[in-house]
């Protein structure tokens, strides 16, 4: 399955579609509709920790509330106003509907708030497991800061609603 914007009347709206062979034709079939699209330009580009004014020694938040930050930054770089994220229900609204925000090269809506949240880890080295939230985060969009060591994501995050990592001049420590 696939994001398909439609334009009507001049709005875009997001729909999950998927392809299917027909006596040797593709189809497509809509499977549902997601919400109205915004395909926002970058106004912005200032940095994550300029953004959340503090020093990339002290940033100590768990990854909810590190993905909170990030789609907050996004939103920031991309001068979205009025639109409300809730982690715990995985949403994002505008005026109290869904709505689906075309960033970077992929679609950030409900669903893929709910896939970066929810992930989870598999194994034990903490260098595969990083590796794997960092193209986590990529799949969904989601761009993290450079200022982000690879060793932030090296880290077993089986229990990131509760995990902490504190970033300490490019080394983190679990506190």
């Amino acid at each position: 399955m696939f994001i398909r914007l439609k334009k009507i009347q001049g709005k875009h709206y997001a729909y999950n579609v998927q392809n299917k062979r027909v006596r040797g034709k593709v189809k497509q079939k809509v499977k549902s509709y997601i919400g109205k699209a915004i395909i926002p330009k970058k106004t912005n580009e200032k940095d994550f920790f300029e953004f959340i004014r503090k020093d990339v020694s002290s940033y100590n938040k768990n990854i909810k509330e590190t993905v909170e930050d990030l789609i907050k930054w996004e939103l920031f770089k991309h001068d979205l106003k009025d639109i409300k994220i809730d982690i715990k229900k995985y949403s994002i609204t505008k005026d109290n509907e869904k709505i689906v925000i075309k960033l970077n090269e992929g679609y950030l809506y409900d669903k893929t708030v709910r896939n970066i949240i929810k992930f989870h880890a598999v194994g034990d080295d903490e260098y595969f497991i990083g590796k794997s939230l960092q193209k986590s985060l990529s799949k969904q969009e989601l761009i993290y800061p450079k200022s982000f060591s690879s060793n932030y994501f090296k880290r077993s995050l089986s229990g990131w609603d509760t995990h902490k990592l504190r970033i300490n001049n490019g080394e983190e420590e679990s506190i």
